[in-house]
């Protein structure tokens, strides 16, 4: 579904406002914790796909009103920097009553389907990750927003894997002697099958480590979303400089199968 400029501005604005009431006073009724199952699922790119979330919400009540109509006019999904992507225009609804003072727990069973074009846009997001969150409001306390998170995968996650990686600094050299005040990165060219998420992790080892056993710590810890299997090129962060002995670098994945390796420097 096309969303305007104008309506995803007034949608954050909207959310911004909902977050600053949370630290207000509570009010005699109120939404009092919130919770999702699971809290998170894959969801297919190479079709359109639907998943099935439980949403649980309490209310506490401590003098009237004790009934109240429970709700959620929409369903957003939502990039991992806040923007939105897309809306479930389904209206989430039911009464809640309470003898005050006293609480209730509220369960909502939701099945969503997510627009292929939906999914897509997540699987080229570089942590092939989003939200579908809810706002939920008893009309009279602060609204709860609990969000359940989305994992894309393509008919190839079951055979997903990396099968090589191949380590080099930007000049093709593997050992790098590094002059003074030298600038310059590692280069991984990692080949893949498939379609999944994989944990990649760069390490470096430098004096006095590298006159005797490698001792490696780490530079960063990134993800990526591989899609279609292939290769990529990744770029280290710049290592460090002002050293004369050699410098080791080091590139380590955990991919969708939960395959553990670290390459020979």
């Amino acid at each position: 579904m096309p969303v305007s400029p104008q309506r995803v501005g007034a949608l954050l604005i909207v959310w911004i406002a909902l977050v600053l009431c949370i630290s207000g006073t509570a009010s005699k009724a109120d939404l009092t914790s919130s919770s999702v199952s699971p809290s998170s699922t894959t969801i297919s790119v190479s079709s359109a796909s639907s998943f099935t979330v439980t949403w649980t919400l309490v209310r506490t009540v401590s003098a009237t009103p004790p009934n109240a109509l429970v709700t959620s006019t929409q369903g957003v999904f939502l990039l991992p920097s806040g923007g939105v992507i897309g809306f479930v225009n389904t209206t989430l609804s039911r009464l809640s009553s309470i003898t005050p003072p006293g609480t209730e727990t509220i369960i909502f069973v939701e099945t969503v389907l997510v627009p292929r074009d939906v999914a897509f846009r997540i699987a080229k997001l570089e942590t092939g990750t989003a939200g579908y969150g809810r706002s939920f409001t008893d009309g009279a306390g602060s609204p709860l927003s609990p969000t359940i998170s989305l994992i894309a995968v393509g008919a190839g996650a079951a055979n997903f894997g990396i099968r090589r990686i191949e380590l080099r600094f930007e000049d093709d050299s593997r050992v790098k002697t590094p002059l003074k005040d030298d600038r310059f990165r590692a280069l991984a060219l990692v080949n893949f099958t498939g379609t999944g998420i994989a944990q990649f992790e760069w390490q470096i080892a430098e004096p006095p480590a590298t006159s005797g056993i490698l001792r490696f710590r780490p530079l960063r810890n990134f993800t990526r979303s591989l899609s279609g299997g292939g290769g990529i090129t990744l770029e280290s962060p710049y290592l460090p400089r002002a050293h004369s002995q050699k410098v080791y670098a080091v590139f380590g994945f955990e991919c969708a199968t939960n395959n553990k390796s670290r390459p020979r420097p």
